[in-house]
């Protein structure tokens, strides 16, 4: 990951370890499409994360789950190594 992505991401697990939260289970990814110019690439995808969810650590009791049908948009970056980083990550909402 790169910023500013990196960034959520660090400071949500903070918050998480802060409120004796993490999360469980696995998300299936379901791309719709891609798109690649030059360094940058969108990926769109319909997240199948109702497997998947929060949880207390303490008393590993489920808090939530997740959705079935979730819109996804990511784009990456190719950084000089030419791997792709995510560099943002949005939720467009349930449904796909």
């Amino acid at each position: 990951m790169v910023e500013p992505q990196l960034s959520k991401v660090l400071t949500t697990i903070e918050q998480h370890q802060a409120n004796k939260v993490s999360s469980y289970g696995i998300s299936v990814v379901h791309i719709k499409s891609i798109a690649i110019k030059e360094s940058e690439a969108t990926v769109n995808d319909c997240l199948d994360s109702s497997k998947a969810g929060m949880r207390d650590t303490t008393t590993r009791r489920k808090i939530n789950r997740g959705i079935r049908r979730e819109s996804i948009t990511t784009t990456l970056k190719k950084g000089s190594d030419q791997r792709w980083r995510v560099s943002k990550y949005v939720v467009l909402g349930e449904g796909c």
